[in-house]
């Protein structure tokens, strides 16, 4: 039994809904298009904590906050968490 193949092309993956693969079909749905994402990096970007400017160490989804300063603030929080459960 043959499946049908997702509609953008080329992709290879199995049809789960609308003619697109489950990867293509979520992006349609949250960008408006089955495209290839791409990060916006438009504008320069400012982490609000120790202020680096580098577009490369942004996760996509900006939130004022840096790569390394996201890891160290979560370490942080778990931390904190440890200490209230002890």
């Amino acid at each position: 039994m043959e499946h049908d193949r997702c509609s953008v092309h080329e992709c290879d993956s199995d049809v789960i809904a609308r003619g697109m693969c489950w990867k293509h079909y979520q992006r349609h749905r949250r960008h408006g298009s089955a495209e290839t994402a791409h990060r916006r990096f438009d504008e320069t970007h400012e982490c609000r904590y120790c202020g680096t400017k580098d577009p490369e160490d942004f996760y996509a989804s900006y939130k004022g906050i840096c790569k390394t300063c996201r890891k160290v603030r979560r370490i942080q929080r778990l931390q904190r968490v440890s200490r209230k459960a002890a």
